[in-house]
C-alpha cells in the first residue's frame, strides 16, 4: 500500500494578515514559489507539487483572502498588496533565490513581483494572463452582466458536480481534489467556497506591459489553446516583450492549464526548470 504524500502546513504574519502556505520537498533543494488564481487556493498545485517534490523545495501560498489565509478587513486586493505579501513570506522563509510559477491572478502577481524584486528570481512561468486587464470599473461592469457563481453547496459532491458542469476538461481525480480543498464546512453542515467573494470584485490590477522588458530572467509564457482569457496574438506579444522568453501553448486546455492538462503541464514546466 502506497502512503499518500502530503504537504506541511505553515503560516506567517504579514501586512496585518495571517497567511497560510503549504510546503513540499526537502529544504536545501532548488526552490519554487507557486501562486494560484483568482478563485483558487494553494492546494490547487498538489498534482504538480507531488511530481516535483523529490527535486525541489516548494512553497504554495494561499494569497490574501484565499484558502486558509485571512481576509483583509479593508477589502484591499491590489497588485501591490499581493506583491508585498509575497515579499514578506519569502523573506520570513529565507527564500533568496527561486523560480516563480503563477496561474491567472497568480501570474499577474508573479510578473509584478519579479519586476519589483528581480534579485530573487531564477525563472518565471506566467500562465494564461495578459499583462493588462483593464480598469477595475470595466471588469466590474462586465461581471455585472454575468450570473453570480454558486458559493454554498449541500455536499462536497454537489460542489464537484457544479465545477464539472462548468469545466469538464480536467481529470476527475485532480478536479475532485481541487474542489475538496477549496471548501469550508458551515455550521449547518453545508459547504462554502473558501475564497473571499470580495476578491474578484476588488481585484485592482496594474498595467504590467511597461515592466516586462525589465524582467531579464528566463521566462516561459504558457497559454491554454482554448483559453478565452489570453488570446494567441496577445500571448505572442507578451512573450516578445520579455528579453528572454518563449511561448508554449497547451492543446486541449482552457484557462486553468494546470487543472485541465496536469500531466502535460508538469512535463512542460519540468523541462523548463531543468534547462541550464
Amino acid at each position: 500500500m502506497t502512503t499518500e504524500i502530503l504537504p506541511r502546513d505553515g503560516q506567517i504574519e504579514a501586512n496585518g494578515l495571517r497567511l497560510h502556505y503549504v510546503e513540499w520537498g526537502e529544504r536545501g533543494n532548488p526552490q519554487l514559489l507557486l501562486l494560484h488564481g483568482l478563485t483558487s487556493h494553494a492546494r490547487s498545485w498538489d498534482h504538480m507539487a507531488r511530481a516535483l517534490q523529490d527535486r525541489y523545495h516548494i512553497i504554495a501560498l494561499d494569497q490574501r483572502g484565499h484558502g486558509d489565509s485571512e481576509r483583509p478587513e479593508d477589502g484591499s486586493f491590489r497588485t501591490a498588496d499581493y506583491v508585498a505579501d509575497a515579499k514578506a513570506v519569502v523573506d520570513a522563509l529565507g527564500m533568496t533565490s527561486f523560480a516563480l510559477i503563477g496561474l491567472s491572478m497568480g501570474a499577474h502577481n508573479g510578473m509584478a513581483f519579479t519586476a519589483a524584486h528581480p534579485q530573487h528570481l531564477t525563472k518565471l512561468v506566467p500562465i494564461d494572463i495578459p499583462p493588462a486587464l483593464g480598469s477595475i470599473e470595466e471588469r466590474r461592469a462586465r461581471a455585472a452582466g454575468a450570473p453570480a457563481p454558486r458559493r454554498v453547496f449541500d455536499s462536497v459532491e454537489d460542489a464537484f458536480q457544479d465545477a464539472r458542469a462548468q469545466n469538464p476538461r480536467p481529470p476527475e481525480d485532480v478536479q475532485r481534489e481541487r474542489v475538496r480543498h477549496g471548501l469550508r464546512r458551515l455550521d449547518d453542515g453545508r459547504y462554502e467556497l473558501k475564497y473571499d467573494p470580495a476578491a474578484p470584485r476588488n481585484w485592482d490590477t496594474e498595467d504590467l506591459w511597461p515592466l516586462l522588458p525589465s524582467i531579464t530572467c528566463p521566462v516561459l509564457v504558457i497559454r491554454g489553446a482554448e483559453s478565452t482569457v489570453l488570446d494567441p496574438e496577445t500571448a505572442e506579444r507578451e512573450a516578445a516583450a520579455f528579453p528572454n522568453a518563449r511561448l508554449v501553448t497547451i492543446e486541449g486546455s482552457g484557462h486553468p492549464v494546470p487543472l485541465d492538462r496536469p500531466d502535460t503541464f508538469v512535463q512542460t514546466v519540468r523541462a523548463f526548470l531543468e534547462e541550464a
